[in-house]
């Protein structure tokens, strides 16, 4: 994790608390809100908002063959920002 995430996990764990009966969080930074779980709903909001390394780029190609022998490229480019 890098050093302002980690520093960030860190000042939530004293500022960030639950909201709307667990259906949402106040004062939250980013990543892990609750760094020391206390009940299953900070658990799954830990899991829900982990750092997950800021985006990831995909680039595919895929060959459409014909019965001729010739074929078809199609290109792909997925962006996953986090």
């Amino acid at each position: 994790v890098p050093a302002d995430v980690f520093a960030a996990i860190k000042k939530n764990a004293t500022n960030t608390n639950l909201v709307s009966g667990g259906n949402g969080l106040e004062n939250f930074e980013t990543a892990v809100p609750f760094p020391i779980p206390k009940s299953g709903v900070e658990v799954i909001w830990n899991h829900i908002t982990r750092y997950r390394g800021g985006s990831v780029t995909r680039l595919v190609t895929q060959a459409t063959p014909q019965t001729n022998g010739s074929f078809s490229l199609v290109y792909f480019k997925d962006q996953f920002v986090f």
